[in-house]
């Protein structure tokens, strides 16, 4: 039996069995004032597990997902890759909007923190991040959420509706993990094979050092709601 209706003191509840990863029989009350509201909330879930949209409520936030995911994730890439990762989330990620509940969390928000990235995203102050350095963020959110609807623990990915900034020509310089260690010390002097030339280089090498560095904490994008865009 799916599910089924019966009333419980004052209120109407309904058992319905959800699914799980283990293959374990669980079960989801659902309570409601009246018969009728019970019945429609049932229906709704219902059709969302055939949908294969249903997800099991958790207030679990961003930032305790992402550390979760981190741990998780570091079995499966090269340490330079982890070390990278774990950088950007705990410096330009969590202090941001890691108090948003992961089922919280919208394209909205992720557009407000891009935004405040390419305003204000480096730790010297004198202006923001990159596009290509705010696209690599947006990189790390999608692929972190990838993972979270593959979990079941959200119903879809938002940041694929998301808008990560553009980059002028298509192309990304990509850093390497010693170009940044390189890049974000202050007190060594050693310097890279590839030193960069060009003033977009440098303007890159500077980029990098405040992407893995970290930015000021912000609370505005936390709350975050649609805008009519001009």
């Amino acid at each position: 039996m799916r599910g089924h209706v019966r009333r419980r003191g004052e209120k109407w509840v309904a058992v319905i069995d959800v699914p799980t990863t283990n293959g374990k029989r669980k079960q989801k009350w659902l309570t409601r004032d009246t018969r009728k509201e019970v019945e429609r909330a049932m229906a709704e879930a219902l059709a969302r597990i055939d949908r294969g949209a249903f997800v099991e409520p958790t207030k679990k936030t961003l930032s305790v997902y992402l550390d979760e995911w981190l741990a998780d994730t570091r079995r499966t890439i090269r340490p330079s890759t982890y070390s990278t990762y774990e950088t950007v989330v705990r410096t330009q990620i969590k202090p941001r909007i890691g108090s948003v509940p992961l089922q919280g969390l919208s394209s909205f928000i992720l557009n407000a923190l891009y935004e405040e990235l390419l305003a204000t995203g480096r730790k010297d102050g004198k202006g923001g991040l990159s596009p290509a350095s705010v696209r690599y963020v947006h990189s790390i959110l999608r692929k972190a959420l990838n993972d979270a609807v593959r979990e079941n623990l959200v119903p879809r990915n938002v940041a694929d509706a998301a808008r990560p900034p553009r980059v002028p020509g298509g192309k990304i310089r990509t850093w390497s993990a010693r170009e940044l260690r390189a890049s974000t010390s202050t007190t060594s002097r050693t310097t890279v094979s590839t030193r960069p030339t060009s003033s977009r280089e440098r303007q890159g090498c500077d980029e990098a050092k405040s992407l893995v560095c970290g930015g000021k904490t912000s609370t505005s994008i936390r709350d975050a709601r649609p805008s009519r865009r001009r």
